[in-house]
């Protein structure tokens, strides 16, 4: 975990109130596992007392080295729209990587990758890092969602690595009409055994949850919810597991943000 300011390297628009972020940091970042997040905190005199929580989008890399990191990122609030106002040069704070990050199987095998909205984020990063370990591209599938065309990020990215992409929006804009978790319930149909990674909406991961309980496959998820230190001391992001006889707080900004889904009530999220 690291404390550092990084410069903004670019800040580009991906249409309506969404931006991607590169942002160049000197050290700590290389053992960066998808799923972890930062914690930002922009300075200009105005800014927010408390920092925001941003999964890490992707590394960004010279060679072999990291030499930065990418936020995906909407605009809805103070802190998102300094950012979003900001420029190339300009600097801002990061504390991280921190949480508990996506696993892979012990074996590569059939996965599929669900995102809605801004929850597509660390999927990105996921994908990449799962191409890297030496999965095969027909291995994976990427199913993404969100209320409109505008709200379905980062399908070009995901298919110049080279894998299959599904979309599906609430009023049938962009791909097929409807929720995310049809066509990932048709594929878990046709194509048996896999393993699920998630991130978006709560009542998508219910969704998504309850897919892998009924086929039976394993599903990790990872939980949007609000963050005040990102170290586990503030009680502000504390999970509910699903066992009653479980008195242990579980935090997501350190038990998670990813869990095994069928481990927490995510009604409670």
């Amino acid at each position: 975990m690291i404390l550092a300011d990084g410069q903004i390297l670019w800040n580009r628009s991906l249409g309506e109130s969404y931006r991607c972020m590169g942002i160049s940091v000197q050290t700590g970042y290389a053992q960066a596992i998808p799923g972890q997040f930062v914690m930002v905190k922009v300075d200009d005199g105005y800014a927010p007392l408390l920092r925001r929580p941003f999964s890490i989008h992707r590394l960004i890399q010279d060679g072999e080295k990291v030499t930065g990191i990418e936020l995906l990122y909407k605009m809805i609030g103070p802190t998102t729209n300094q950012m979003g106002s900001m420029i190339t040069g300009d600097s801002l704070n990061l504390l991280g990587p921190l949480g508990r990050g996506y696993t892979l199987p012990a074996e590569p095998t059939r996965v599929a990758l669900a995102g809605g909205g801004i929850g597509i984020a660390p999927l990105i990063f996921l994908a990449a890092h799962m191409l890297q370990k030496g999965y095969d591209p027909d291995l994976i599938r990427v199913y993404l969602g969100g209320r409109s065309a505008p709200d379905v990020l980062c399908v070009a990215d995901f298919e110049k690595m080279g894998l299959r992409v599904y979309t599906t929006t609430d009023d049938g804009s962009a791909g097929e009409k409807g929720l995310v978790t049809e066509p990932l319930e048709r594929a878990l149909a046709a194509r048996g055994g896999q393993q699920l990674y998630a991130c978006g909406p709560v009542g998508m991961l219910r969704g998504i949850s309850a897919l892998a309980d009924r086929f039976q496959v394993a599903c990790q998820v990872s939980i949007e919810t609000i963050m005040a230190c990102g170290m586990g001391a503030c009680m502000g992001c504390v999970v509910n597991s699903t066992d009653p006889l479980d008195e242990k707080c579980r935090h997501a900004c350190l038990d998670g943000p990813v869990f095994e889904a069928g481990q927490i009530i995510l009604e409670h999220c």
